[in-house]
């Protein structure tokens, strides 16, 4: 599973997503959990910060990403954190998307290469 997605999506125009959504769909995929899935009485971010908090972040990683040889784990703790950034309980503290693209081109910036010089796979005006 290549967790690092095609981060075109950030192109998009600000009100097509919001930054804490961005930031669930990212915990959803390092987690492999469902942000509607109960995780011990909370939601996914909080299980997630709970998780990092406790120093147990390993728990929190899909398997299938751990057994990915090509993962590496400082690029999915990063990754985990940026993610948490965008669901901060106070939103004036979240990244804005240019923030966290930069963010994710500096965990892998091999991947942004890829992504700065590709055409968006969806035009964000015909989304809506």
């Amino acid at each position: 599973m290549n967790v690092f997605f095609s981060l075109h999506i950030l192109k998009f125009d600000r009100h097509v997503f919001t930054h804490e959504s961005l930031g669930v769909i990212i915990l959803e995929l390092l987690t492999g959990k469902s942000p509607s899935e109960a995780l011990n009485g909370v939601d996914l971010p909080q299980w997630v910060a709970t998780a990092v908090k406790e120093e147990s972040t390993n728990e929190v990683f899909d398997v299938e990403l751990l057994s990915d040889v090509n993962t590496m784990g400082d690029e999915l703790l990063n990754t985990l954190k940026l993610a948490l950034h965008c669901v901060d309980p106070t939103p004036s503290t979240r990244p804005e998307a240019q923030q966290v693209m930069t963010q994710l081109g500096e965990i892998r910036p091999e991947e942004m290469a890829a992504v700065t010089t590709s055409e968006p796979l969806v035009d964000a005006s015909t989304s809506r």
